[in-house]
């Protein structure tokens, strides 16, 4: 009876664990589900605005914080952010080969993660346009609507183009100790900052200002001295361009901010001119976004990057993927050629960390710094970087940077370089489009470097176009760099030389490119007495003047002709260049018919392209 009873009461009860079944069903998450189908093997965490650090991490019950999702995650582990701005500094854990540690976006929702706070301040009206407020703590870069404002400063420059700035020139009577102008300004700029491309004007140097006289000049806090650690080629002089910045005496334009550091006080003229409180004022307060120094396998992907960077120094197999980088670094003082030893952001050390389908624009230094191993830069757009005018570029590979790869990035937009490769040894750079180099300095390149031993490093496939400053060149390796493959590139429009290659220029091979729109094809310097033994320049399209060494230390230099190509730069049906290359004992020279051609594309071959293919 009892027996009979039981599976009465289960046939009774059947329905009502069937609909709550099928409702706890209807109630699971699609989108939780797609995720763990594309992370199967991790244990996914969650992360949102309105969560609490109390909560368990899941999509229900999300923590409110990704340092607290990243201190308990294990390898393998999945953190996914939802939609909003996120004030951190995240230092995860490492994860392993095979099971990487990641931080995700959720689908189709918009994460931002932010080295700025917001400030919501009292504001005052301090007289005219001009509003004033207290802070709680000191800055430097100041933002409004996501928008970086300009620090007070003279001569004004446009709010958001921070590479065609206007700037000063200096007067008679400059020297190391001070700086001469008749036009400067009146008011109190004792203590404010002078930035100054001094001497050749490479690059910036900061001082401050002491000693000020209106329509006169000042004096440095600190003077230029050529016979210790300053180059004589910067010591300033007559002709050298300059602002001045740092001062309440500044702050006479919309769109310009000065703190008080003493007061603690804020002042700021908004760019529409209403009240500061009608807009969202932040304040840069951390450096970093990500921190991981020192940790292994971890990824992040599709997160937008403010007003900070990614840092993984000495890390191996990180990587940052489908990121929008923004802001990655702010400074306002610089010391020439020293500072990009200490002004690096993004930077990337260690062995096989890669920053792939990523955008990263607005720095005053480098876009991304790299060294170490076997790091990468794929298909990534790098944009208005180095707007300091210092000696830094979209990627700037120096110390010790050995068998990286820099492939179909495209990068434009620069105070100095493009990519910047100083004693980095067997790298590859390929398939890049480069433009618009050299926008506050003078005497530079697209790609650079000085005084390096490649060892088989090869810059190929590059579209090298538009940069137009003063003597800047395309292809730039300075004196006494050797052992460089540089071929089936395309160099255009470039104001003084498609290709230099200053003496010594030892062992070069450059071979296969083309040189069009530029005061020389070649150049050399200094051409008396300059050294390029052993190296060969054959089969290059060029229109222009070639200058090499010559006698006894002459490179291998023929075979570089003149012809007709179409808007592609290929060659034309019945041009002249197709089958007039030749071959060369240990060049590897793709061709097609009976001899290759000259320059970079073969008739009838493939038609390589250049750059990324993302959007921005």
């Amino acid at each position: 009876m009892k027996r009979i009873f039981s599976i009465f009461l289960c046939l009774m009860l059947l329905p009502v664990l069937l609909f709550q079944t099928a409702a706890f069903a209807a109630n699971t998450d699609p989108v939780e589900k797609q995720l763990s189908q594309k992370y199967p093997e991790s244990r996914l965490y969650f992360v949102a605005k309105d969560g609490s650090d109390k909560n368990a991490g899941t999509i229900q019950k999300p923590f409110l914080t990704i340092q607290k999702a990243a201190g308990i995650m294990k390898p393998g582990d999945t953190c996914i952010l939802r939609k909003g701005v996120y004030g951190e500094t995240v230092r995860p854990k490492s994860g392993l080969s095979g099971k990487k540690v990641r931080f995700a976006a959720f689908p189709n929702e918009k994460v931002t993660v932010s080295g700025a706070d917001e400030l919501k301040l009292e504001w005052k009206v301090y007289k005219d346009n001009i509003y004033k407020a207290s802070v709680p703590f000191e800055f430097n870069q100041l933002f409004s609507d996501g928008q970086m404002m300009n620090e007070a400063r003279w001569p004004n420059a446009e709010v958001g183009n921070l590479l065609n700035i206007e700037r000063a020139t200096t007067d008679t009577g400059t020297d190391t100790k001070g700086l001469k102008d008749s036009k400067l300004p009146r008011g109190d700029w004792d203590g404010a900052t002078v930035m100054i491309w001094s001497g050749e004007g490479w690059t910036s140097w900061t001082r401050k200002i002491t000693a000020y006289k209106a329509g006169d000049g000042f004096t440095f806090n600190e003077d230029f001295d050529d016979t210790q650690y300053i180059p004589k080629e910067d010591i300033p002089k007559e002709g050298n361009l300059y602002f001045i910045s740092g001062s309440l005496a500044g702050l006479d334009t919309n769109g310009e901010w000065y703190l008080d550091k003493v007061r603690k006080e804020l002042y700021f003229w908004s760019v529409d001119g209403k009240s500061p409180a009608a807009h969202r004022i932040e304040a840069t307060r951390r450096s970093a976004a990500f921190d991981l120094s020192k940790k292994n396998h971890v990824e992040i992907n599709g997160l937008n990057i403010f007003a900070a960077s990614i840092l993984m120094d000495n890390s191996n197999f990180c990587v940052a993927d489908g990121c929008n980088s923004v802001y990655s670094q702010h400074f306002t003082e610089n010391s020439g050629f020293m500072g990009r030893n200490y002004n690096r952001a993004n930077k990337m050390t260690g062995r096989n960390n890669e920053w792939r389908n990523s955008v990263i624009s607005f720095t005053a230094g480098d876009g991304i710094s790299v060294g170490g191993t076997s790091n990468k830069v794929t298909n990534c757009i790098i944009h208005d970087v180095d707007y300091s005018g210092g000696d830094y570029a979209g990627i700037g590979a120096i110390g010790g940077c050995s068998l990286a790869e820099f492939k179909h990035n495209t990068i434009y937009n620069s105070g100095r370089f493009l990519i910047l490769h100083l004693d980095a040894e067997k790298i590859k750079i390929s398939y890049n489009d480069l433009s618009h180099c050299a926008l506050l300095t003078k005497d530079c390149g697209a790609t650079y470097t000085y005084g390096s031993d490649g060892q088989g490093s090869e810059i190929s496939y590059n579209w090298v176009h538009d940069n137009k400053g003063e003597t800047v060149k395309g292809i730039y390796l300075d004196n006494n760099s050797s052992n460089f493959i540089v071929h089936h590139n395309v160099v255009w429009n470039t104001s003084f030389t498609g290709i230099c290659l200053n003496s010594a220029s030892l062992n070069n091979r450059v071979y296969n490119n083309t040189i069009l729109d530029s005061r020389f094809a070649f150049d050399c310097y200094p051409i008396e007495g300059a050294n390029q033994k052993g190296s060969v320049i054959i089969n290059n399209l060029v229109e222009d003047d070639l200058w090499f060494a010559a006698g006894e230390n002459a490179p291998d230099a023929r075979n570089n002709l003149k012809g007709s190509v179409d808007s592609r730069y290929i060659p034309t049906a019945g041009s002249s260049l197709i089958d007039s290359g030749i071959t060369y004992s240990g060049l590897d020279i793709p061709y097609k018919g009976k001899a290759p051609d000259v320059g970079a594309y073969e008739y009838g071959g493939e038609y390589w392209q250049a750059g990324a293919d993302i959007k921005k």
